[in-house]
């Protein structure tokens, strides 16, 4: 408090005129002064609008950085207490305080790997010299040790003060760029090696708030921003790992960050921080992004992650899982090995219970990913014996077009045999399914789901009689010909048609579809690998049935 009552705003020329001194200590004690002069808020006005007090900063501080630390930080200081106020902004700016601090950034980080690089020689010249000058040399190699360690912690007062300046005066976006093109990120990255913790909080800070920017993220990302995040994860500092994860969210937009996070082993680091409460959002958002990419999704197997998962589900407090935990789950599922780990033991049954307790359309998507990817002989027997329940839930009239989308893909991977038959037969049944066939009446998605499980029934001999009589086939090719652009309506409709052929059903009508038969022999050439394998094999069938049509290929 006596440095403050000290400082007196009248007696601003007389340390002013210390900067013009020689030695360095009146110009430490003239800096000091002034910074609890800007301390004051009162004294602000008085302080913008003196003459040369600006200037005189700026040039002692452009003369002296490399001669005094501690003059620096003052300095420094002065400018970061000024850089918090918007309205001083394009004060500090005309006095070039950004490009002053950015060659204090530069100099200091040249310094250190200096000082590194000197101490890791001294280190590697002791075994090479003769062992009685060895213990001697230790001796003055720790004495060096402290010494480095001490001028650290020095430098990190200066690059936490330089840093939190310019990232006050980048709330400028012309003023950011600048920043960017002068290689701030490089910087930055650079500090991710430091263990000041200040200095870590504000260098996340500034680097999440820099990746919203595309180019920011790809330099940061060639800068080698990844390998340096690890370090976040493995310790016990929730406000580092809180930023880190917000940063990595940013990064992990882009699909060389994800490859990189996965290949650096940081995804089972980002899942133990599931159980962490405060974290556990900010959690489910990244592995939500590294999980839309489908080459990434068998990672997460070799994790705790799926059982976490399934676990945070079955006990979420609300009817409805929470979006951002039921969307990782849908793309985990996507997943063959994860998928079957969602379908061990009673799992499956108890996301079954679940969803059909509370109707929930997402939880319906996840497990018709189950039902789709594992391929485990259990998962199979689960889905047969729940099979009646998913029908009669979706012919109920209180289900939605959402919710039915997702049992008639349940329904369509549902292998039943005979039984398909027996629901087919039944009236009711075939009037539902038709319903769901009117484009332009039903919404598409709902349309493909139908065709999808007529599909499904028609690998059933009994089945395929039935459908190749009714009125099903009709209208599936009536909707082939308005969906031929579409690969998956195009996919099944051509199994139906295959399937037809193999069991010689109505061949000769199928033969003398010429648009049909047209199609099959254009899609021959198909961009899509499956459609291609497809038509190659109904070409086959129609080459026994009909060698000349065969040939027009």
């Amino acid at each position: 408090m006596n440095d403050v009552e000290e400082a007196n705003i009248h007696y601003l020329d007389e340390y002013l005129e210390a900067f013009y001194e020689d030695k360095a200590e009146p110009k430490i004690a003239a800096a000091r002064k002034i910074l609890l002069l800007i301390l004051d808020f009162r004294n602000l006005e008085i302080l913008l609008d003196h003459d040369s007090l600006m200037g005189t900063i700026t040039r002692t501080l452009q003369e002296e950085y490399k001669k005094s630390t501690e003059l620096s930080i003052y300095l420094l200081c002065c400018f970061y207490i000024l850089s918090n106020y918007d309205h001083c902004h394009d004060f500090l700016l005309q006095n070039k305080t950004g490009d002053t601090t950015m060659k204090i950034l530069e100099y200091q980080i040249q310094r250190f790997d200096l000082l590194m690089d000197d101490y890791h020689y001294r280190e590697k010249q002791i075994p090479s010299m003769p062992k009685n000058k060895q213990e001697a040399a230790k001796e003055v190699l720790i004495k060096e040790v402290k010494k480095l360690n001490k001028n650290i912690l020095k430098q990190d007062k200066v690059l936490y003060i330089a840093f939190n300046t310019l990232l006050n005066l980048a709330n400028d976006h012309k003023v950011e760029k600048k920043m960017v093109k002068r290689n701030i990120i490089g910087l930055l990255v650079r500090m991710l090696e430091r263990n000041n913790g200040d200095l870590l909080v504000n260098t996340l800070y500034f680097l999440k708030k820099l990746s919203i920017i595309g180019d920011n993220k790809d330099q940061m990302i060639e800068s080698g921003i990844i390998d340096r995040m690890p370090r976040f994860f493995k310790q016990n500092n929730e406000p580092l790992k809180h930023l880190a994860l917000r940063l990595l969210i940013n990064l992990s937009f882009d699909p060389k960050a994800r490859q990189l996070i996965v290949a650096r082993g940081m995804l089972p680091l980002i899942v133990n921080l599931l159980n962490v409460n405060q974290l556990r959002l900010l959690v489910l958002i990244e592995l939500y992004l590294i999980s839309s990419d489908s080459r990434l999704r068998n990672a997460f197997a070799d994790t705790e992650c799926p059982r976490l998962i399934y676990k945070l589900i079955i006990h979420f407090p609300e009817p409805i899982v929470g979006r951002e935990l039921i969307a990782l789950g849908i793309n985990l599922s996507a997943g063959r090995r994860v998928a079957n780990i969602f379908a061990e033991g009673e799992q499956l049954d108890h996301l079954l219970q679940r969803a059909f307790k509370s109707g929930d359309i997402l939880l319906f998507k996840m497990i018709r990913n189950i039902s789709q990817f594992s391929d485990l002989t259990e998962t199979k027997d689960s889905f047969r014996a729940y099979a009646p329940e998913v029908i009669k839930l979706v012919m109920s009239k209180k289900v939605n077009d959402d919710l039915k989308v997702e049992l008639l893909g349940i329904l369509s991977t549902i292998q039943l045999g005979d039984e398909w038959y027996d629901r087919l037969k039944n009236n009711t049944f075939m009037e539902f399914v038709s319903s769901h066939l009117g484009l332009g009446y039903v919404e598409d998605d709902l349309v493909l789901e139908a065709v999808c499980l007529i599909a499904k029934m028609a690998e059933n001999d009994k089945c395929l009689e039935l459908i190749a009589k009714s009125k099903l086939l009709k209208m599936v090719f009536s909707i082939f010909f308005e969906k031929s652009d579409d690969d998956e309506y195009v996919y099944q409709i051509l199994y139906i048609v295959y399937r037809l052929l193999f069991k010689d059903l109505i061949t000769d009508e199928l033969l003398a579809n010429s648009r049909l038969m047209d199609y099959c022999i254009e899609a021959l050439g198909d961009k899509n690998p499956r459609i291609r394998r497809l038509t190659n094999d109904i070409d086959d069938l129609i080459m026994e049935f009909d060698p000349v049509l065969a040939e027009k290929n």
